[in-house]
């Protein structure tokens, strides 16, 4: 009898036990999809895709769960891919970026009316998932022609295209070149002058500086976004010159800094100082005001915009200022001031 009595106390506590791991397990996986939303084992996943049939205000309006949630738990589940660094985009942003598609619009009454043509990039490039596709990520006319430059950060190319008089687009091969394997352009900035390009590299976090004259580019310098004393998973995600040019500015999304630059008379950089943002800084703006030099960073995962000031000493620094503004995951500045 005794005997058996062990047993029965053995077999309660080894169920007692069972329950609460199993409730632990639970609390712990409610906490983690729900307050953080994902895993960061999940972040392999390359574009989530949440389908609903309808959002609803009260839990007690769902009668399907499997296609309606709450507003307030697909703001969560919103939020925590964002908090993993990935950002919204339109439909119309995943068909272009995707499909590695140039077009053109008519515009009429500021408004995208019909798409005239277009130019479909294919191929990719030599780094796995981020060159799997041409992903073309900046366009901007050139300064001294009627031609376009678009950087395909996964073809490692600088495309140039015609632009004809109605409109559409035609790729100039002649002209159109390729960068150093692995470099990912993801910008080009032209200075003042239009005979100096400044061409930021998203994957080895570099920026080209060229030499142009008539379609013709000439590398004349490479240098790092950061100094390289460390590894980082990094991404160069913006630059910007000052007000006379005379220095740029440059986001480090993964090392987090302010780096800042000063343009030599024959348009090289010399890497001067750096300073720590908040984390995932993605977008500049640099200002002028009664001679004080200022700089405004939007930190998105950070949740922060914060300003900076250069200073002369020791050659040129950058110091971050008292003045910040939080602000849900801030992806894009615009200035909205002449004198910015």
């Amino acid at each position: 009898m005794e005997k058996n009595n062990k047993i029965l106390k053995r077999t309660l506590l080894s169920i007692i036990s069972i329950i609460i791991v199993a409730i632990i397990t639970f609390v712990i996986y409610e906490v983690a999809t729900v307050h953080n939303t994902y895993y960061r084992s999940e972040k392999t996943l390359q574009i989530p895709i949440f389908v609903y049939h309808d959002l609803v205000e009260d839990e007690s309006q769902i009668e399907f769960d499997y296609m309606q949630t709450t507003a307030k738990r697909f703001e969560e589940q919103i939020t925590g891919l964002m908090n993993l660094g990935y950002v919204p985009i339109s439909y119309q942003d995943l068909v272009d970026y995707y499909n590695g598609e140039l077009s053109a619009f008519r515009i009429a009454k500021k408004k995208l009316v019909t798409k005239i043509g277009g130019y479909q990039f294919s191929g990719k490039g030599t780094v796995p998932v981020k060159q799997a596709l041409p992903y073309p990520t900046f366009v901007d006319y050139l300064p001294d022609q009627d031609k376009i430059i678009v950087c395909a950060m996964g073809l490692d190319k600088l495309c140039l295209f015609d632009v004809q008089d109605d409109g559409t687009i035609v790729y100039d091969n002649v002209h159109s070149f390729d960068v150093k394997p692995g470099n990912g352009p993801k910008k080009v900035i032209f200075n003042e002058s239009g005979n100096r390009a400044y061409v930021l590299n998203a994957i080895n976090s570099t920026i080209d500086v060229y030499q142009y004259e008539n379609l013709k580019f000439e590398l004349l310098q490479t240098v790092d976004t950061y100094p390289k004393d460390d590894e980082y998973d990094n991404e160069p995600t913006d630059l910007k010159f000052n007000f006379d040019q005379t220095h740029l500015y440059v986001t480090n999304k993964g090392h987090d800094s302010l780096a800042l630059f000063d343009v030599e008379e024959d348009g090289t950089l010399t890497y001067l100082d750096f300073e720590d943002t908040s984390p995932d800084p993605v977008d500049v703006l640099v200002y002028n005001e009664e001679g004080n030099e200022w700089t405004v960073v939007a930190c998105q995962k950070g949740g922060i915009i914060e300003s900076y000031q250069y200073r002369k000493e020791k050659g040129g620094m950058v110091v971050e200022t008292k003045f910040s503004c939080m602000v849900n995951e801030p992806v894009k500045l615009t200035p909205f001031v002449n004198k910015f």
